[in-house]
């Protein structure tokens, strides 16, 4: 991620909902959360505007999605809209509502080696659930941060509830625990994007955005979570863009949020907002 980021352009941006699905019905339609209203209780947005994917397809453009989460399934979120193709179905556990990272990237650079055309172009929105809660990386990632902390505390739903429900307070070594823990999976995702990044790398005329619904609360007395936190690491996100016309030397904007992706990326494609 830091090479593309090298390469580009890498914001702090914010985040205008810390939740999933909230936040990227505002990613994709550059439109703030009050209009998408309650998504998760009803499993859509009310907008019914254009999505990006919607607007790409109307100017020719092949769309596919690879969902890693429970969360931002079409059941949940109704986000397929604009999408020749939305994969999303997955086995998963109540435990751990991820779709593994690896499944995620290979069934994205299937389907980009097969609509790659020069003369037609694609719009791949790829996400990923492995950097969140539970905080339980594979090896080495479990253990590459950890040094010598004695907490027995894991990174587990059942171990980590009483403190996200705010029945229990963690000690300054549990809290160091679990923070090496999600850096772990931070680390865990950027090998998982290696060989899709990789792929990209031999596109030079392919925009590539990376960016993040939400962060992770690791203070206020509001432990290990994020949709009802408002401060810094919740609602900091990156937002890395490398593509023709953003390089290093772009000067940066005072403020930038999730919901300027869509008018500048069109800008940038040279696509009517």
């Amino acid at each position: 991620i830091a090479a593309i980021a090298e390469q580009g352009v890498a914001w702090s941006a914010i985040t205008h909902f810390p939740e999933t699905a909230v936040a990227h019905w505002s990613l994709m339609t550059g439109v703030l959360p009050a209009v998408h209203g309650d998504v998760p209780a009803f499993g859509r947005s009310r907008y019914t505007g254009p999505t990006l994917a919607e607007h790409l397809k109307a100017q020719g453009y092949q769309t596919g999605a690879f969902i890693g989460g429970e969360t931002l399934t079409d059941r949940s979120t109704g986000l397929s809209r604009g999408f020749d193709v939305y994969d999303d179905r997955h086995p998963w556990d109540r435990a751990d509502l991820k779709r593994p990272g690896q499944e995620v990237t290979a069934s994205a650079l299937k389907w980009i080696d097969h609509v790659s055309d020069p003369t037609r172009p694609y719009f791949a929105f790829i996400h990923y659930f492995d950097a969140h809660f539970p905080y339980t990386p594979a090896p080495p990632w479990d253990t590459a941060y950890l040094g010598e902390n004695p907490s027995p505390l894991g990174g587990s739903d059942e171990e980590l509830r009483p403190y996200r429900d705010g029945e229990r307070t963690p000690s300054a070594a549990d809290i160091a625990k679990v923070a090496a823990l999600y850096q772990g999976e931070i680390s865990e995702l950027d090998a998982i994007l290696g060989p899709l990044l990789k792929r990209l790398a031999g596109q030079p005329n392919t925009t590539v955005i990376i960016t993040s619904d939400h962060g992770e609360s690791f203070a206020h007395d509001y432990w290990f979570n994020h949709r009802d936190g408002l401060w810094d690491e919740v609602i900091r996100v990156p937002l890395i863009w490398k593509g023709p016309g953003f390089s290093a030397a772009t000067a940066e904007p005072p403020l930038v949020g999730l919901v300027d992706v869509v008018p500048t990326l069109l800008h940038a494609l040279d696509l009517p907002a």
